[in-house]
């Protein structure tokens, strides 16, 4: 029978198996819930047909990739891995099932994305003005403390209007 293997992700490991309609997504009402913030309530669905699976994205904002391919639609082939988020499935039909494949060439062209902020420019741009940003204002109420405080602050130079006492 058909399933859906979990390798990446929580409950890793896990099978699933496959009837005639799946769904997939963060709802508890999804066949296969995916604790994930990246994943749509109702993300993706895999559907029996008669020449096989196939894998359907349904309007998700994240996408569903097969094989690192965004997809809409996608007829699975036994060893296709679809990721969804972080999450990554890997479709195992044993009646498919041949030989085992060879070694990939590259071990790098099979080791899952790590998702993650080096990965995304823009919001390390981001994150990074918001910590200037904190620092600058926790820098001003400090500054606005000493001089409330009637003292400077240290390497400062005096407040206005106040005179040195002398010794």
């Amino acid at each position: 029978m058909p399933v859906l293997k979990i390798i990446q992700g929580q409950r890793t490991g896990a099978r699933v198996p496959l009837g005639e309609h799946t769904t997939l997504g963060r709802s508890n009402e999804c066949n296969l819930c995916i604790d994930n913030d990246q994943a749509s309530r109702e993300h993706a669905e895999v559907v029996r047909e008669e020449a096989g699976f196939v894998v359907r994205d349904l309007g998700s904002s994240n996408g569903t990739f097969v094989n690192s391919t965004r997809i809409t639609q996608h007829r699975l082939t036994h060893g296709d891995q679809i990721r969804i988020g972080s999450a990554v499935l890997q479709f195992d039909d044993p009646a498919a099932a041949g030989p085992a494949p060879s070694a990939p060439a590259d071990p790098e062209a099979e080791r899952p994305h790590r998702e993650g902020i080096a990965r995304h420019p823009a919001r390390l741009v981001v994150l990074m003005l918001a910590l200037l940003t904190v620092a600058f204002f926790v820098g001003y109420a400090a500054g606005g403390w000493f001089i409330r405080q009637g003292t400077s602050a240290p390497d400062a130079p005096e407040a206005p209007g106040r005179t040195p006492e002398a010794p």
